[in-house]
């Protein structure tokens, strides 16, 4: 059974509509600015650079603060790759990937001891 034409044309209109919001919602961005509020506590390296602060959007229902901490790559080259890691949804915060699973360093949960990670990128938690 053929599919009547309405479907590729309500196809085209909903993929336009998603890239349409998506350039909108990124329209905001570049009104954006960053406010760094820290940078002293190095408890994994203390060679490995790191500023927190806000990504402070101005919007018409109230501006958004988002918290980052980012970190410098561990080797110190300035070309290294920049990794942005957003986790999302209610109830789940970029810290618990920073501290548990992804961040400059590890915390042994028994002994409190804390330990480097390996990476040569900068890091950026939002």
């Amino acid at each position: 059974m053929a599919r009547p034409l309405i479907y590729p044309i309500l196809s085209l209109v909903a993929a336009a509509t998603l890239v349409t919001t998506a350039v909108e919602a990124l329209y905001v961005v570049p009104q954006g600015r960053l406010r760094e509020t820290g940078s002293g506590w190095h408890p994994c390296d203390p060679d490995v650079p790191q500023w927190s602060g806000y990504f402070d959007i101005p919007g018409r229902e109230g501006d958004k603060h988002y918290f980052y901490w980012a970190f410098g790559p561990r080797n110190g080259n300035p070309e290294a790759p920049v990794l942005l890691w957003m986790t999302g949804g209610p109830g789940c915060s970029s810290m618990f990937a920073l501290l548990a699973e992804n961040g400059p360093c590890l915390v042994n949960e028994t002994t409190g001891d804390i330990y480097k990670t390996t990476t040569h990128g900068t890091m950026r938690h939002m």
